[in-house]
């Protein structure tokens, strides 16, 4: 039992990042299912994640998508970071809390994707700002999940 419950977070990103790269309402939405994944899953465990793993995740990420590599391993290492500095702040208390960490996370990593998006001229800024509006969302559902639980 102790397996697998090490096991689903790991699965669970894999599988979110093999979602990237579906087909979304016009093919330019951005959307990074892993972010709010990675996101809960170190909040419920700080220790369900090795940098190493979401560097590697970040990789192959980014080979899915055919962006630079280092991207999507930049952004996941910062939340790795941030959360688990946040986390032990003991600013996320509270669901405002959680909240505020998670809104920061996302705009850095979106901020990250936006930098190498306007460098290669991919993606506009209202589909990186509308991506980010949805995980943001997707988040936040997440997040009433944590206080729930407690």
């Amino acid at each position: 039992m102790s397996i697998l419950k090490n096991l689903i977070p790991i699965f669970t990103t894999i599988i979110a990042v093999m979602l990237i790269n579906l087909p979304t309402l016009n093919n330019s939405f951005y959307l990074d299912f892993a972010i709010p994944l990675i996101y809960f899953w170190i909040i419920v465990n700080p220790n369900s994640f090795w940098f190493v793993y979401l560097f590697l995740l970040g990789l192959f990420s980014d080979t899915l998508s055919n962006v630079t590599l280092g991207i999507h391993s930049l952004s996941y290492l910062m939340i790795w970071v941030l959360v688990i500095y946040f986390y032990y702040q003991r600013v996320m208390d509270t669901l405002l809390g959680i909240n505020i960490v998670s809104f920061i996370v996302i705009t850095i990593s979106y901020f990250i994707y936006g930098i190498f998006a306007y460098i290669n001229n991919t993606l506009q800024l209202y589909d990186l700002l509308f991506g980010a509006l949805i995980i943001f969302v997707i988040s936040m559902l997440l997040n009433m999940l944590l206080v729930l639980k407690k």
